[in-house]
């Protein structure tokens, strides 16, 4: 008898010990949606207030088990897409500046933020423009996912370990979005920085933007236009239909989410005692100045220094940057340099880090120069300047002399952007006075 009450009593602790751990993911869900509840005023968003994780019996997940993903495509400050990842009760969230492509050659930008609830996965509307995030919303694309090395192991556990590892590898079954993606995280930081990647598989297709192509609602039909003007459709989460009164402002197109935010660092060239001539390389004068990254959207440019601090004194050079944004409807990064003399301030531009959202570091020169040369065109754009190329250094040379500069570079052709570091793909000769 003895022995069978140790056993009973073995057993009730390990009863209590297993529900404390099936509850504590709901109280690690809670302590996640912290900054969501923060950041909203649920008197006035009709975003969903009611944060509480669902609990096993509540949640209906899609076949075998598969955890829940939504793509929303949001016209905030500045038009985006959030990819939210169910993950211990709560979605995991991503804001891509571009959406998702299926070309496996194309990276695409995806900046973490807040966990969002569960019950948002239905939220298509228009939040009040004074609110956090205040703008229209689409449900773009739902559906499960699945992490590719499962190896019978738990979905959750391989996610989790995945996002904490920075890498993690998952095949969509979306209505729109399918096949297998790579995230990958570029930047830890308080707001860690990710890449969206297509991985090569039968859904993947070169050349095409599905994000782009397809515009509307997956749930209504609807385009962001007809969502925003349906004002009676708004769905809440506590309140009956119609009962927002405010209504938000367009906004630009096509503008990126918090660029500056990404402070890039800049490359620097390695020192070389001379250039010479060869195949596979093209050559630049090199100006003198303050070496300046641009970060333009359509509704803001800032320009900020090798250090990461933002440069004031130029507001010449950024409402420049910012119109040519407007023009082009596009967002951007861009390295160069700003030299003073007597006529005033001028931006010598050199590389193109970022546009729309496509990260373009692991691109070679030659194509980011190319993608350069396209965004400026034929577009004039005041006290901002291409810096030449020339297929000789003697040609770079001449131009810098003609310039007053003291230094030429040697770009190879097919080498990337390599952030904070001197590369072997940029060289610099400074000239003799």
């Amino acid at each position: 008898m003895a022995t069978r009450g140790k056993r009973t009593k073995k057993r009730a602790r390990a009863t209590r010990a297993s529900t404390k751990r099936a509850k504590a993911p709901d109280a690690g869900a809670r302590r996640q949606l912290t900054e969501y509840r923060r950041k909203r005023d649920f008197a006035v968003t009709p975003e969903p207030s009611d944060t509480a994780p669902e609990t096993p019996a509540k949640r209906a997940p899609g076949a075998r088990g598969h955890l829940r993903f939504v793509i929303q495509k949001h016209a905030a400050t500045s038009l985006h897409f959030d990819l939210r990842l169910e993950l211990d009760g709560v979605m995991k969230s991503w804001a891509v500046p571009k959406g998702p492509s299926l070309d496996p050659s194309v990276k695409r930008l995806a900046m973490q933020v807040e966990d969002h609830p569960i019950a948002y996965n239905t939220f298509e509307g228009t939040i009040p423009e004074d609110e956090y995030g205040g703008g229209t919303v689409m449900l773009w694309d739902r559906g499960t996912y699945f992490p590719d090395e499962a190896d019978g192991a738990d979905h959750e556990t391989v996610v989790r370990r995945g996002l904490e590892q920075g890498k993690l590898s998952i095949t969509f079954e979306g209505e729109r979005l399918r096949g297998s993606f790579a995230l990958v995280r570029t930047d830890s930081g308080a707001k860690p920085k990710w890449l969206l990647i297509k991985h090569r598989d039968d859904t993947a297709r070169r050349g095409y933007d599905i994000a782009a192509d397809i515009d509307t609602s997956v749930e209504s039909g609807r385009t962001m236009d007809e969502i925003a003007r349906g004002s009676s459709d708004v769905w809440h989460s506590d309140r009956g239909p119609g009962s927002a009164t405010r209504r938000r402002r367009r906004a630009p197109p096509a503008a990126a989410v918090d660029l500056a935010e990404l402070a890039i660092e800049p490359m620097q060239p390695t020192p070389r005692k001379r250039l010479a001539a060869r195949e596979g390389w093209s050559f630049e004068p090199a100006p003198d100045g303050t070496r300046a990254l641009a970060y333009v959207t359509p509704d803001a440019a800032t320009l900020m220094d090798g250090r990461g601090r933002a440069r004031g004194g130029w507001p010449q050079i950024t409402d420049a940057l910012q119109a040519l944004a407007q023009r082009a409807r596009t967002s951007f990064v861009l390295d160069g340099a700003v030299s003073s003399d007597e006529e005033g301030a001028t931006y010598h531009v050199w590389d193109l880090l970022l546009r729309d959202g496509d990260v373009l570091l692991d691109e070679p020169w030659q194509e980011r120069r190319a993608a350069l040369e396209s965004l400026f065109g034929r577009r004039r754009v005041p006290d901002v300047v291409l810096v030449e190329t020339a297929a000789d250094p003697a040609d770079a040379r001449a131009l810098a002399e003609e310039r007053g500069w003291t230094a030429v570079r040697a770009r190879k052709h097919d080498g990337p952007y390599t952030p904070g570091r001197d590369s072997a793909a940029w060289l610099e000769q400074r000239l003799q006075a």
